[in-house]
């Protein structure tokens, strides 16, 4: 059920017609073989010439991933608004249909908003995100490990 309380937005922050930039999420998945001493971390030990998988890790892999916030690549139109009126609480959601139906535009779980009328208010909060999570930093980290493994 809809708690307008959480997920509704205050009254006029976004008007009929208006473009929205909304953010996403995007997982960039890395397997890495876990550290072993007996294979070298590649997941099989030579045993008189023959090859087979280690005993000692089983080959297992570990999967890290890392989530990236970024501005979505189309902008979506205000089409209906939606009034919610409590006593003197007034909130708002929107849709990207005329009908009220389609997506509906609304705050997160948490009260965040994944919704701007600007695109720098949109990349501020992914920057503000992706720095606080160490997006880039691990990024860099992931990739590098990678490219280390594959080229043992």
């Amino acid at each position: 059920m809809l708690d307008v309380r959480t997920y509704g937005y205050a009254e006029g922050t976004f008007k009929l017609g208006q473009k929205l930039y909304h953010i996403e999420d995007v997982t960039h998945r890395f397997w890495f073989r876990k550290k072993c001493a007996y294979c070298d971390n590649t997941g099989k030990v030579l045993i008189k010439g023959k090859e087979f998988q280690c005993p000692n890790c089983g080959g297992r892999q570990e999967l890290k991933e890392v989530v990236e916030r970024i501005i979505s690549p189309t902008t979506i139109k205000v089409e209906s608004i939606r009034v919610f009126k409590n006593k003197d609480v007034t909130l708002e959601s929107y849709t990207n249909d005329s009908s009220g139906l389609g997506i509906i535009i609304q705050k997160q779980k948490d009260g965040s908003s994944r919704y701007f009328g600007t695109q720098e208010e949109a990349q501020l909060s992914c920057d503000e995100y992706n720095r606080k999570h160490s997006v880039y930093v691990l990024l860099d980290e992931y990739k590098r490990h990678e490219i280390r493994d594959e080229l043992t």
